[in-house]
């Protein structure tokens, strides 16, 4: 979500070419072979801060650090890429 949301009002200034959406090869959306390999490197960035926080709440332990169960409830908003 934040990956899209940065992408939409930062880099296209919140303009999307619908015509590019229905014949993405050779658009700009269209990156190598169809595939956006920068996005993995934001994917773990948003997702490593919160896998503490999952591994935790997966085991029932309730006595753990407060700072990773609230990025843990908070990964929605943190890291899930990704407005395009």
């Amino acid at each position: 979500m934040g990956v899209m949301c940065a992408d939409y009002y930062l880099i296209r200034h919140q303009k999307i070419k619908l015509t590019h959406l229905y014949h993405p090869e050779g658009s700009s959306y269209w990156f190598w072979h169809g595939i956006n390999w920068r996005v993995l490197p934001a994917w773990i960035a948003g997702w490593a801060p919160t896998i503490g926080g999952l591994i935790l709440s997966v085991q029932k332990v309730t006595d753990g650090p407060g700072p990773l169960y609230q990025l843990y409830y908070m990964a929605f908003f943190l890291g899930q890429p990704t407005c395009s």
